[in-house]
């Protein structure tokens, strides 16, 4: 592989590890390594669109010549193979390379680099991907609205005891909540910025229900409040 094709030179955190991408010393926990060759062409691969399929044949045309013959396949298997055993990885619960049956591999640990401001949570500096988490947020619009719907018909003729001080309805967007309810570390939160197609709990709660004015109704909620958008959101 070309300079001109690596990420640009420095050192680029990857998940646990931070790479230099001009000598190939990879840095962990319990150590340093030099990854060379194949191993380091398809990392930098991978590297330059994290969170996005590489397919084979692109691998096969950094990794050989286009006269070179060889057993792609097992080639490209064992290669990466090499690359998951020095990240520690498992093809099985990968943490760094996912393989996508018949197409490619994609990178899911984090990507940054260590040469630029470290992003800040508390400022505000890391941002969720809004593309990637459009499908199931809008999953999450759709079906909480279909088991609120649920929940009306099986009440239908029934008695709708408060317990707790809280009507059915005040406790089915409770229960919603603590569903979603979770516990993460600042570095794992940073990593499912990227990669996850899910929003974090919190988001997942305040965008589902903040959209929903069954929830409006069933609090008391205003217009104008936190707690209602001005222009609703929804899918079914």
């Amino acid at each position: 592989m070309s300079d001109a094709t690596r990420p640009p030179g420095g050192a680029i955190r990857v998940g646990d590890f931070v790479l230099d991408a001009r000598s190939g010393e990879l840095r962990g926990e319990a150590g340093r390594q030099i990854l060379s060759g194949q191993p380091l062409h398809v990392l930098l691969a991978l590297i330059e669109r994290p969170g996005s399929v590489v397919a084979r044949d692109e691998l096969r045309a950094r990794l050989w010549p286009a006269d070179t013959y060889v057993d792609f396949e097992h080639g490209l298997n064992a290669v990466v193979k090499r690359l998951r055993d020095a990240l520690g990885d498992s093809a099985d619960a990968p943490r760094y390379i996912e393989t996508v049956p018949r197409r490619g591999y994609r990178l899911v640990a984090a990507v940054r680099d260590e040469n630029e401001r470290r992003p800040d949570p508390v400022n505000g500096d890391v941002h969720l991907n809004g593309r990637l988490t459009l499908g199931e947020n809008t999953a999450d619009n759709g079906g909480a609205r279909v088991s609120f719907r649920a929940l009306q018909k099986s009440l239908e003729g029934k008695p709708r005891p408060t317990i707790d001080g809280f009507t059915p309805e005040q406790r089915f967007f409770l229960g919603f909540a603590n569903v979603w309810c979770q516990n993460v570390t600042e570095a794992q939160a940073r990593q499912l910025a990227q990669t996850d197609p899910h929003s974090p709990g919190q988001f997942r709660v305040i965008g589902t229900i903040t959209n929903m004015e069954e929830f409006q109704k069933a609090f008391s909620c205003k217009a104008g409040q936190p707690m209602v958008r001005e222009n609703a959101c929804r899918a079914w």
